[in-house]
């Protein structure tokens, strides 16, 4: 893959962070912090701290200070520090909340300590690179933030008309999809030929960009198990390589299903034992896409 955090088993660049390569990644209230360690302890990938639509509007500014608290002092919320890191979900910069959310991040970039703490950053309705350089900015300024990615949550037709662009910026690892927001914008259902349309333009524009493929969004019915189960499998088969979470019950299910099986995982060993272009493996010639497609499903 073309963006270094994408390609830490190759050079000597930031490892990746957990969201940017996760199957499963569940997401946690701010306001609820003694949840994020139960939420590792279910088995996700990656655990998302959501600052943006799972808390309240006038919670949220002690939700970005019990979140410092949670960086500051890991082992009070039953937490590894650095050993387990944290993404979190911002509100859109250009709103009022966003841009509070950037000045929390500010405070939390000035500490190495706490950036270690820090996974990626996923930015909810995101349309436009310039709205990602406000969140971005804020990470350059911190060295100990080189390998902290972006993550934008398309969740609007502009989203979905830039993001091809989105997905080339250089903090992105992959795009995400809020689809429910996304099928009120356009008038759709949320399983519809529609929003089939809409995961397919995140997925090209995720492979365009050598990116890992997208995040797709939660099944809303979670203690429907075989629903959640046919929707991942649905979205697997459409490109994605990924799924968000609202229940701990769904990640074993979506964990499964993305899982790669004894063959693939086989035949992905025996592609990374052949050198670029010097081989081939069932018949098939060993190049860039079919290194990165072994790459992925190794997870590495």
């Amino acid at each position: 893959m073309s963006d270094a955090r994408n390609e830490a088993n190759t050079t000597d660049g930031p490892k990746p962070a957990r969201l940017d390569l996760a199957r499963t990644a569940l997401f946690v209230p701010a306001t609820r912090p003694e949840r994020i360690a139960k939420a590792f302890a279910a088995g996700a990938d990656a655990v998302i701290v959501d600052l943006e639509d799972a808390v309240a509007a006038d919670a949220k500014g002690w939700a970005r200070d019990t979140l410092t608290r949670v960086f500051d002092q890991p082992q009070e919320f039953d937490l590894d520090g650095a050993a387990q890191p944290i993404a979190i979900r911002f509100s859109t910069p250009s709103s009022e909340d966003g841009k509070q959310d950037i000045d929390w991040l500010e405070s939390i970039v000035t500490d190495d300590a706490r950036v270690a703490r820090l996974d990626s950053i996923m930015v909810a309705k995101i349309e436009t690179t310039a709205e990602l350089d406000l969140v971005a900015k804020v990470l350059d300024a911190s060295s100990a933030a080189a390998g902290v990615s972006l993550v934008p949550l398309i969740e609007s037709p502009a989203g979905i008309v830039n993001a091809a662009e989105l997905a080339t910026h250089p903090r992105v690892s992959r795009l995400g999809l809020g689809a429910i927001d996304m099928a009120v914008e356009l008038g759709c259902e949320v399983r519809s030929t529609t929003m089939d349309y809409v995961r397919a333009q995140l997925v090209i524009a995720c492979a365009l960009a050598g990116k890992q493929g997208p995040l797709d969004s939660p099944s809303a019915e979670f203690k429907d198990d075989e629903l959640v189960r046919s929707d991942t499998e649905q979205v697997k088969r459409a490109g994605c390589t990924g799924k968000l979470c609202i229940h701990p019950r769904q990640i074993p299910i979506v964990a499964e299903v993305f899982a790669p099986t004894d063959e693939e995982i086989d035949w992905a060993r025996r592609v990374l034992e052949v050198q670029d272009g010097l081989g081939q493996v069932d018949g098939q010639m060993v190049d860039r896409p079919v290194i990165l497609r072994a790459r992925r499903i190794l997870g590495v």
